[in-house]
């Protein structure tokens, strides 16, 4: 018997997302050097779409054709998101830090309904971007039995959440931009960070003392930008399979990456992302969109076996447009995921095709 996932990379629903919801924060400013408000964002997207108007999007308008493709994949048993952003008002940005995302409680709870995400990570690069205040805000705003990779201590921080027959980690790397403070401690809330060999040590005894059927750890690990997987990255995700992990969710990447079929298990290094406000952002120095195809959205559709062996996998492909929906990509932007991924794919032990006019098809070599 199979069992069929969802899993996507960052969702953020901070600064121009939260802005053309329905509940937006009312103080929405931000210190970064090209904007100072997060409709700054919103503004740049209706600049390149020709919208004249701000546009409000319930959560079902603005995941698009996302949804059908999710009907169309059932049953799914399982779904895992990771949440990049705080779910806050505070207004004390983490010092020194540039790029802060927060977003309202109501809009991130109403597209987190709307989505049906069975767990979400915490263990990322913007879950403190307001602070520890901001960090109890957000998992108060969060039902516990969903949340993974973030505590008001460590034993809740490294703690997996169990559903039906299934483990979830949350777990993050410095190399993703996580500053080394934010690791949660015995008495001081923080993420579940993995700093060092000690810590890799205890994710592993603790994922192989978890007696279910599946366990899944989802990473947030490396750079933005790049196809190349650093080496403590590829290390530590061989690691949690070593452990006992059946299948590695990694994110952190703007855009997608390879992937690694090792011990017939399946290690995704970097799913890119769901959804973010950069429709209006112009390739640049700083912003490589176009190098990396940044402007496509992916959804995974992993099949393991009984015994947790990875099968097979779809990947939907979308884009983002008209501010920020998600729209089905065309052949012509799914062959370009294509191109980006075959080959990479094809040496971690995967082959990659075409599948239909936004889907690819993945299955061991």
């Amino acid at each position: 018997m199979t069992k069929q996932f969802f899993f996507a990379g960052d969702l953020m629903l901070a600064r121009g997302v939260d802005q053309v919801l329905p509940n937006p924060l009312r103080n929405a400013s931000l210190r970064e050097s090209c904007c100072t408000h997060a409709n700054d964002y919103v503004r740049l997207a209706m600049k390149k779409c020709a919208i004249q108007r701000k546009p409000t999007w319930t959560a079902k308008e603005l995941l698009g054709d996302l949804l059908p493709a999710l009907r169309s994949r059932e049953p799914i048993d399982l779904s895992v998101v990771n949440l990049e952003t705080s779910v806050t008002t505070n207004d004390e940005f983490w010092p020194r830090k540039g790029v802060c995302y927060r977003a309202s409680k109501e809009n991130c709870l109403d597209v987190l309904a709307t989505l049906r995400v069975d767990v979400l990570t915490l263990a990322n690069n913007h879950t403190l971007d307001f602070g520890i205040k901001g960090l109890i805000d957000t998992l108060d705003a969060i039902d516990s039995a969903s949340r993974v990779g973030a505590g008001r201590n460590d034993l809740q921080a490294f703690e997996p959440k169990i559903v039906a027959d299934t483990a979830v980690f949350g777990l993050c790397l410095e190399n993703s931009g996580v500053p080394v403070s934010w690791q949660a401690r015995r008495n001081a809330a923080g993420l579940a960070l993995i700093l060092d060999e000690h810590d890799l040590n205890r994710v592993a005894r603790e994922i192989e003392r978890t007696d279910v059927p599946i366990k899944i750890v989802s990473l947030h690990a490396g750079g933005n930008w790049g196809y190349s997987i650093e080496p403590e990255t590829r290390m530590v995700c061989r690691r949690l399979i070593d452990a006992g992990a059946h299948f590695v969710h990694g994110h952190s990447s703007h855009h997608a990456r390879s992937a690694e079929l090792y011990k017939r298990r399946l290690i995704l290094f970097g799913c890119g992302e769901l959804l973010n406000d950069y429709e209006g952002i112009g390739d640049h120095a700083g912003f490589p969109s176009k190098t990396y195809n940044a402007d496509l959205r992916y959804a995974y559709f992993p099949t393991l076996n009984d015994t947790g062996e990875f099968t097979e996998m779809k990947i939907d492909v979308f884009t983002q447009a008209n501010c920020f929906r998600l729209e089905r990509a065309t052949i012509d932007a799914t062959q370009r995921a294509f191109r980006s991924l075959v080959a990479d794919y094809r040496r971690g032990g995967l082959a990659m095709s075409m599948k239909a006019p936004n889907t690819l098809l993945v299955k061991p070599l």
